[in-house]
């Protein structure tokens, strides 16, 4: 048996093909932050005093929750990597940075 560590609950290891996803999900940040981005973005359709700001109000919802999600996914994807390398996640950043300003450099040399 596992335990989640977000939701308390524990998964049989003969769970049903159809189960094992579903609460892969429910365990997952991205999707519950996703799922509360579309039942604001509902209520605010369904709300008439934001009508003449609902597209506006809808466009920052979806930006700020496609930032987060991409947040989460490169979190996700630092704390993987750094598990397989045995990097600690400030080299990660480091690294990154690193690159980028050698990108940078070879742009400016290029102009």
């Amino acid at each position: 048996m596992t335990t989640s560590p977000i939701i308390e609950f524990e998964i049989e290891d003969s769970r049903k093909p159809i189960w094992t996803p579903l609460l892969s999900l429910l365990r997952s940040r991205k999707f519950i932050l996703t799922l509360a981005a579309l039942l604001v973005e509902g209520a605010i359709y369904l709300e008439p005093s934001f009508e003449p700001l609902r597209g506006q109000v809808a466009a920052v919802i979806a930006l700020l929750t496609t930032f987060l999600v991409g947040s989460i996914a490169y979190e996700d994807r630092a704390s993987i990597a750094a598990d397989a390398n045995q990097i600690e996640p400030q080299e990660i950043n480091d690294l990154v940075l690193e690159i980028v300003s050698q990108v940078i450099d070879e742009i400016n040399q290029k102009e």
